[in-house]
């Protein structure tokens, strides 16, 4: 809204900032581009079953280090999760009414208590792992396959951003 423009929407009293139309236009091109990425990319995560996403991310050439990392990640939320819930429970279990200082101190050793679980527990997999030839890449039985839905979407997908671009290059924007 800050970028010059020809027409002046507001002037703050000492003369600044000034917010010009055309700015503030930009300004809001930029946040539904952003904001249809964001549900663009949370529709294709929230449809797709991740072993495919990661694939795909591995297909498009991401390092490998990252698409495993992205696959612990979401292998071990639930564990993490379930196992901060039995700490916590733990926790209630022998001083349930501790509050203030000693509140603070009880939920600070669980959580140390978790994160040192986790590293156990990390540690125990990995080497599970290793003696089972896990050399940083993720093998997957099935291979990818391009069906007819894949391509009619990957068409209509296409066909609608071309529209959006040509459109915004019609009515004059730069947007």
């Amino acid at each position: 809204p800050f970028t010059r423009g020809q027409q002046v929407l507001w002037r703050a009293p000492g003369g600044w900032p000034v917010v010009f139309r055309e700015g503030t236009l930009l300004a809001l091109a930029v946040f539904v581009k952003g904001a249809l990425a964001v549900l663009a990319v949370g529709w294709l995560v929230f449809t797709t079953p991740f072993m495919q996403l990661l694939r795909a991310l591995r297909s498009l050439r991401l390092p490998r280090v990252i698409v495993a990392t992205l696959s612990f990640l979401f292998r071990y939320l639930d564990l993490l999760a379930d196992q901060s819930a039995r700490v916590r429970r733990a926790r209630l279990a022998r001083s349930p009414r501790l509050s203030g200082r000693a509140g603070w101190r009880a939920a600070g050793g669980s959580v140390g208590r978790l994160l040192q679980r986790a590293l156990d527990r990390a540690e125990r997999v990995y080497l599970a792992m290793l003696s089972r030839g896990y050399d940083g890449e993720i093998r997957v039985l099935a291979r990818m396959q391009l069906r007819p839905t894949d391509r009619l979407v990957l068409v209509v997908g296409v066909t609608v951003l071309t529209g959006v671009v040509l459109g915004g290059w019609w009515l004059g924007g730069r947007a």
